[in-house]
């Protein structure tokens, strides 16, 4: 949380400390094969996260997505047959936001 807080984005993007590289290198893949340890970055025990994240993801019933969240739970309520709504309870009106640059963009997709 400190990084996060004092680091500019593309800062916090290549910070080498271990803690952060487990939130920044990979992070989706982790989180699906249920593996977030800060020391799994190689490729080998990258590709082993993949095969089991994958295996994971084929379990799922439903899938939202983040950027489509409204029509995420409205597809979801159809789906259900049963009218879902949703609270944003982390929505923190005085929060600044900036778009990242396209730079910042080619660092976080090129971290593996």
């Amino acid at each position: 949380m400190q990084a996060a807080r004092s680091k500019s984005f593309e800062d916090f993007l290549l910070c080498d400390d271990r803690n952060v590289r487990m939130i920044t290198a990979n992070f989706q893949t982790k989180a699906l094969a249920h593996d977030i340890r800060p020391d799994v970055l190689d490729e080998t025990m990258t590709s082993a996260l993949l095969e089991n994240a994958e295996r994971n993801l084929a379990t799922f019933d439903f899938i939202g997505i983040c950027k489509y969240f409204d029509d995420s739970v409205r597809v979801l309520s159809e789906m259900l047959g049963v009218e879902l709504s949703a609270k944003k309870l982390n929505v923190n009106p005085d929060r600044r936001f900036a778009a990242p640059t396209a730079e910042e963009l080619d660092i976080a997709r090129s971290l593996k």
